[in-house]
């Protein structure tokens, strides 16, 4: 969600394992970085809801929400008035969307090349790699289909230019979340998927990491901390 307190929003990478730009929790650490993801996630979202997602007791919602307060500073969880609560923070999942998506989260069907290895560049890793909580799964799932989609469209375009340099940077981006085959069950599912991937000669599995890009100039303002580098279009 936007800064409405004066400060710094709190920077939370999904897009691979989570990261949080403060200094570790003392105590409760996954407790408390998985429920602050969470809302990162769900802004304006009820206790209840928080209560079912995360499965604790209201008690222990107070309780977490005011360690959360502790680490990450009150201003930027404010006590809630009206039983749902805003944690001011920013994630790369919500870049991605910017980038590409409507504002019900679908694909824009007249995405630029930049845009879209834009948007894969934030991709670091399957998301929410280290969330070990029920409501990570669907959430992870949801991510990954919109990546393999982006990453499959990218290459689709890259291999009808005759670049297969670009095709091949975009679907091993897209492995990250996925094999091959797995990349064909977005929606609309792209059946090209596994021939891309074996006319490129691209490994069956994901690999395990990818080395952040390196910083250039005009780095997307919307979120600091994530570098862009512009893609050679050259085969």
């Amino acid at each position: 969600m936007g800064n409405t307190n004066g400060g710094p929003p709190v920077q939370i990478l999904v897009l691979g394992p989570v990261e949080v730009d403060r200094a570790a929790p003392r105590g409760r650490a996954n407790t408390l970085v998985s429920a602050s993801t969470w809302l990162a996630l769900h802004p304006g979202a009820a206790g209840c809801q928080m209560d079912r997602a995360l499965q604790m007791s209201p008690e222990s919602r107070m309780s977490t929400l005011s360690r959360m307060r502790a680490w990450l500073g009150s201003q930027n969880l404010p006590t809630s008035r009206d039983g749902h609560y805003r944690l001011n923070a920013v994630t790369d999942f919500a870049a991605f969307q910017a980038l590409l998506c409507t504002p019900t989260g679908q694909l824009r069907p007249r995405c630029t090349d930049h845009e879209l290895w834009s948007a894969l560049q934030l991709v670091r890793g399957e998301p929410l790699a280290d969330v070990d909580s029920v409501w990570g799964d669907g959430e992870r799932l949801q991510m990954s289909l919109l990546i393999a989609d982006v990453a499959l469209l990218l290459a689709e375009r890259a291999l009808r230019r005759g670049s297969t340099r670009q095709a091949h940077l975009a679907m091993s981006r897209g492995l990250l979340v996925g094999s091959g085959g797995q990349l064909g069950q977005g929606h609309p599912p792209r059946s090209s998927a596994t021939q891309i991937s074996s006319a490129l000669e691209l490994p069956p599995e994901p690999p395990s990491r990818v080395r952040h890009s390196p910083p250039v100039q005009g780095a997307w303002d919307i979120y600091p901390i994530v570098t862009l580098m512009p893609m050679n279009y050259a085969s």
